[in-house]
């Protein structure tokens, strides 16, 4: 298991990136506002949102990269992710 930290802002970036096997994660949303999660096209309007102190399991299918963007501000998400 590798457990990252990452910052996201009202940017849309990649939390997660794609990789050649589907792996489990943990995200954990540290943060005072909510993180949307989706593809690469992720909006605070159409996306999924992990509100703040919330968390989430996911398996992220083979060559599907999580992409994330804050609600405001910059807020920290835990990640625990298989190697």
């Amino acid at each position: 298991m590798i457990a990252t930290q990452a910052s996201v802002t009202t940017a849309a970036a990649v939390l997660v990136a794609a990789a050649q096997q589907v792996r489990g994660c943990v995200l954990i949303n540290r943060g005072t506002a909510s993180v949307f999660l989706g593809g690469d096209n992720t909006v605070t309007s159409a996306s999924f949102e992990l509100l703040a102190g919330a968390s989430i399991g996911i398996d992220i299918p083979i060559g599907e990269a999580i992409w994330a963007i804050a609600a405001s501000g910059i807020q920290r998400v835990d990640i625990l992710r298989a190697g």
